[in-house]
């Protein structure tokens, strides 16, 4: 639950920030055509996250067989 709340509130940041870098003028609109290009990126950030959770998961054997 900590974790997930971390991750928003970082999204939350880097969005604004980039948000703000647009308006003042230190960031071309553009940048918004590279990141499309980039969407690949986000998926495999998505399954390496599932499967650092798969593997960090203790598994819970259950030793009265």
């Amino acid at each position: 639950m900590i974790v997930r709340k971390f991750r928003e509130g970082v999204i939350l940041i880097v969005i604004g920030l980039i948000l703000l870098a647009n308006t003042l003028g230190y960031l071309d609109w553009s940048f918004w055509e590279h990141l499309i290009d980039l969407w690949p990126l986000a998926l495999i950030a998505a399954g390496i996250a599932i499967l650092i959770k798969a593997f960090s998961q203790k598994e819970v054997v259950d030793e009265s067989e």
